[in-house]
């Protein structure tokens, strides 16, 4: 892994409360300067895998700094928190990074419905108020929804299961589902090749309770957040990159 392309950030509780990821941040020059992206997330594990991921392979065209809470991740309202903390300060302190917020090109806030739809009601509302809505990006019931959209279409038949569970193992349940779909379970870091296809497939089986827009069961926002990244990731590059990592692959099956 090139070491300017993306940096490890260690925990900084001290700083920042909340803060711990890494960022696909460089100091080189370029000719064309990618975006910048914020991503405050709910969940550090998976999610963390999928974004920095976008973040190593397409560093030419966007790069994100992810910030969670190390080991169990943030609330809706903990990363509310986080974000109005950044607002207010104007600044993402991270070790050695001093980031202007004005620097940043967009700011997402990834969610689940899981068992925060109460606490989500509440933040929505205040999203709303300050036209923020569109900077969350919510899953129902949990991040594995999108990355059941980046491989199958079928979630009526397929995932029928969790209609019949109580909404606090929905989450759980679907980790199993599609780990019986696709035996291995899905790898976020693979999924990315995908998302193209988990685009198309999650826009398709969306909808969402209008009051303030929160997703029913079997539908994520994360098609909205990949519409803006294949806008700044050039066809021709995404092909060039996924060939580059089948070559790779097929040299290190050989050895």
């Amino acid at each position: 892994m090139p070491q300017n392309s993306i940096e490890s950030i260690k925990d900084s509780a001290d700083s920042h409360p909340y803060i711990q990821g890494e960022i696909g941040y460089t100091k080189e020059p370029s000719r064309i300067s990618p975006d910048l992206f914020l991503i405050i997330s709910g969940g550090e594990k998976r999610e963390k895998d999928f974004f920095m991921s976008i973040g190593y392979h397409f560093h030419m065209c966007v790069k994100l700094l992810f910030i969670s809470k190390k080991g169990q991740g943030l609330t809706p309202a903990q990363m509310e928190r986080c974000w109005e903390q950044i607002k207010e300060s104007g600044n993402v302190i991270i070790d050695d990074f001093d980031i202007p917020l004005e620097e940043f090109d967009k700011t997402f806030l990834i969610t689940d419905v899981d068992l925060f739809r109460k606490e989500i009601n509440g933040v929505m509302s205040r999203a709303k108020k300050c036209n923020e809505t569109k900077n969350w990006i919510i899953s129902n019931p949990c991040f594995e929804i999108w990355l059941y959209y980046c491989y199958a279409n079928n979630p009526t038949e397929d995932l029928k299961a969790l209609r019949r569970i109580p909404i606090a193992h929905r989450s759980q349940q679907l980790k199993i589902l599609n780990n019986k779909l696709f035996p291995g379970g899905i790898d976020p870091r693979k999924a990315i090749w995908n998302m193209n296809i988990g685009e198309k497939n999650s826009l398709q089986n969306y909808s969402e309770f209008k009051t303030l827009g929160i997703p029913k069961l079997f539908s994520t926002q994360m098609g909205n957040f990949i519409s803006i990244i294949r806008n700044r990731i050039s066809q021709e590059y995404f092909d060039f990159r996924l060939d580059q990592i089948k070559k790779f692959r097929k040299t290190i099956s050989k050895k």
